[in-house]
């Protein structure tokens, strides 16, 4: 669907503005993008993927939704991820210092403003998933708020929705002679436990488990930033479009490869 929606210009316009961002799930049988666009009313805003599409394979529709309605008001363009937590529901966390955390009803179009994440820097192109009840937020890119270089971000921390509160739990472990701007973009679930993997340089993978601990399995031999990834059963595959690479990790035997018959040309 990414690519037929890219493919065939659907929203594409200029620049950045129309391109999908990594943010899209699937929910009621429809897949949802979020698409970079300019904030409506500001004539000199900078653009922000907080407008939503709506894809329904079964008919092979195409459908705008309501805008994400967490946008500053003074025109700058924050990069917003979505996690979908079931229900129709989506945490949605901001790229800026406070005004951060946010959940959203799909269904009802409501947002109910949650908790600040509030760590005295940004974190963005996190890892988040619903784990044991609560939410894990983490890895990705950490940058101070008065400046713009990005630096590897290890810390993992737990969202209690009844508790309305954030608590720092163990991150993931130093890597000896690790690039220093490696950053864990994507995961895969398994039986309670979580495995973190890929990104920028980054060559291993991570089972987090239910005591929330980790533990170092296979490592992947050519990691690449910003894909595709989704799980069919026990086995996990990720995309990169521009390398035009596809991967497959056999979680049961904590195996990688390199699955050239699923690559597409496009």
């Amino acid at each position: 669907y990414l690519y037929w929606f890219k493919r065939e210009s659907e929203i594409n316009r200029t620049a950045s503005v129309g391109s999908i961002s990594r943010e899209s799930f699937y929910y009621n049988n429809a897949m949802y993008f979020s698409v970079y666009d300019y904030i409506d009313g500001l004539q000199y805003s900078s653009s922000s993927n907080y407008r939503l599409h709506k894809y329904t394979p079964e008919e092979d529709h195409w459908e705008q939704q309501a805008d994400l309605p967490v946008l500053s008001d003074v025109g700058r363009g924050e990069y917003i991820q979505l996690f979908s937590i079931g229900d129709g529901n989506l945490y949605i966390h901001v790229d800026r210092q406070d005004n951060n955390f946010f959940k959203y009803n799909l269904e009802a179009k409501t947002l109910i403003e949650l908790e600040d994440f509030d760590v005295g820097y940004r974190v963005r192109d996190a890892v988040g998933f619903i784990h044991n009840g609560n939410f894990y937020f983490g890895a990705g890119a950490a940058r101070e708020f008065d400046r713009s270089v990005l630096r590897q971000n290890r810390k993992f921390w737990k969202y209690n929705e009844a508790l309305n509160s954030w608590t720092e739990i163990s991150e993931i472990p130093e890597v000896p002679g690790q690039y220093e701007y490696a950053f864990y973009y994507d995961f895969f679930m398994k039986d309670g436990k979580v495995y973190i993997y890929n990104g920028n340089r980054v060559y291993e993978t991570w089972e987090f488990t239910p005591d929330e601990t980790w533990v170092r399995k296979s490592d992947l031999e050519n990691p690449v930033g910003q894909t595709v990834f989704t799980q069919i059963g026990d086995n996990g595959f990720f995309y990169h479009y521009g390398d035009k690479v596809f991967y497959e990790y056999d979680i049961v035997n904590d195996h990688w490869s390199r699955r050239e018959d699923l690559k597409i040309d496009c």
